[in-house]
């Protein structure tokens, strides 16, 4: 018994073969003979290509060829390629071009083909409600730019997780990873925050003598009285290496989420390749969720190590310097420590209060 995919494949197959001729026929005025010549070659090429199984080079000759001489039956064609690269919300648009250009040139038999194709693709599709509290920003989605802030509507997509990418001049980039149901309208808030120091400097005050307008007269400001050598406040030591395992906490933790955003778009390319196996796409999968559960780790030690080297420093010392005062003399109160170890097992708090 043949899949459903193989079938549809044979049947877009048969689909080009029959739309071929039609391809400068119906482009007769709005094209050159050069123009046409080139769009049907490349219509050629395109068949081909599908039939190779190279979807993404077949796509790119279809939609070239109808830029060439635009034809409403290149559009169904085009729109099947999209469905096999599961490319659905480029789908439907252009099925729904296809029915809408080609009017009553479309028989019934393949207007119900196709109105059936429709309904399924809505069923698979969702809507991005993105909103910005800054105008003419740039906002990408997966990587393909959909505009400028504010967009004029929601933004058809896949269901399933897409990255949303909105970036400014002068304002910090926010990425929101979001996940989306079919059929679903979902809104994204997202609030840019200026990088560039908005604070202006004050102008310089001016005294009306009634001469004209003169600086002020400088203020002599006092010396400060210095201190007793017994009241001066005790040197304070900062804990440098707490910083720096700190450091290579967050830093291995960039590095892992790098890795894993690389792993995760890797997957998604095999997904939508249409040639990986089952057990390409398994290791894809594993690889990823390993570097993303790394990624959590070496992130959750960073927090844990900057919060204790973080008290330490405000404290005014270092776990070492409990070592120095450990027999306080007599009548002294003890000072509580804090130690703090990472292994590779977690990480290791000890203390004395």
């Amino acid at each position: 018994m043949m899949n459903p995919m193989r079938q549809r494949s044979l049947a877009l197959c048969a689909a080009l073969a029959l739309t071929l001729p039609s391809v400068t026929a119906s482009a007769q005025g709005t094209a050159t003979a050069a123009a046409q010549n080139e769009a049907a070659s490349r219509f050629k090429k395109g068949l081909e290509l599908f039939k190779d199984g190279d979807y993404q080079a077949a796509l790119i000759e279809l939609r070239r060829a109808n830029e060439l001489a635009p034809n409403y039956n290149v559009l169904y064609n085009i729109g099947q390629v999209y469905f096999q690269l599961q490319d659905y919300p480029n789908a439907l648009h252009s099925l729904e071009r296809y029915l809408q250009e080609g009017g009553k040139n479309v028989d019934a038999k393949r207007r119900a083909e196709v109105e059936k194709d429709i309904d399924k693709l809505k069923a698979r599709v969702a809507n991005l409600e993105i909103t910005v509290n800054v105008p003419d920003a740039d906002v990408m989605i997966d990587d393909v730019s959909v505009g400028k802030t504010p967009l004029p509507k929601t933004v058809l997509v896949s269901a399933g997780r897409h990255r949303v990418i909105i970036s400014k001049v002068g304002y910090a980039t926010v990425t929101k990873l979001v996940e989306i149901a079919s059929a679903e309208v979902q809104n994204v808030p997202v609030e840019l925050v200026e990088t560039k120091s908005t604070t202006a400097t004050p102008p310089p005050v001016v005294v009306d003598n009634g001469k004209g307008t003169t600086p002020p007269p400088p203020q002599v400001v006092p010396m400060p009285t210095p201190l007793p050598i017994d009241s001066q406040p005790p040197h304070r030591s900062v804990p440098v290496v707490g910083w720096v395992v700190t450091g290579g906490l967050a830093a291995g933790a960039v590095v892992t989420g790098i890795l894993a955003l690389g792993a995760s778009g890797d997957l998604k390319t095999q997904r939508t390749s249409g040639t990986a196996t089952r057990d390409d796409l398994g290791t894809a999968k594993s690889k990823t969720q390993t570097l993303a559960l790394v990624t959590d780790i070496l992130t959750g030690c960073a927090v844990v190590s900057g919060g204790i080297t973080l008290y330490f420093t405000i404290a005014g010392g270092s776990p070492s310097d409990s070592k120095a005062a450990a027999v306080p003399p007599a009548g002294a109160f003890y000072k509580p420590t804090l130690n703090v170890g990472v292994n590779p097992g977690g990480v290791s708090l000890l203390g004395t209060f």
